[in-house]
């Protein structure tokens, strides 16, 4: 359970403070988007790094029950994007660009990562 709380304060935090991000400063979280969708080391760095984040709390962390699911989850999405981006690179790229053509898809995206933050937090430090 210790190990349940310290990736969910962790992930509170990042998701938190990127999910604001999203929902003020959309424009500027597009350009980095748009421009690392163009870099094949960006694509293939953050590949690697999620693929490694992935494992390493599925490795350490393989729970599914009560609220700890939200962790194995965090885990399950994180391994299976540094895979897609490792195997499938363009597949990927294509699949980003056609979900966040929208304008109103970053914020909207922001919003459902300020939200889960909110939630890791909750039970990263209050329910603990």
């Amino acid at each position: 359970m210790e190990l349940s709380v310290l990736i969910a304060q962790i992930y509170a935090v990042l998701l938190t403070a990127v999910g604001l991000g999203l929902i003020f400063s959309p424009s500027y979280y597009r350009k980095a988007l748009d421009q690392m969708l163009k870099e094949a080391s960006a694509i293939y760095l953050g590949g690697a790094a999620a693929l490694v984040v992935g494992f390493l709390i599925l490795n350490t962390h393989w729970v599914w029950k009560g609220w700890p699911i939200l962790v194995t989850l965090i885990g399950v999405i994180a391994l299976c994007k540094g895979l897609g981006l490792l195997i499938f690179p363009c597949l990927m790229v294509r699949a980003t660009k056609m979900v966040t053509k929208h304008s109103a898809f970053i914020p909207l995206w922001g919003a459902f990562a300020f939200v889960l933050g909110l939630v890791l937090a909750y039970f990263g430090w209050m329910a603990a």
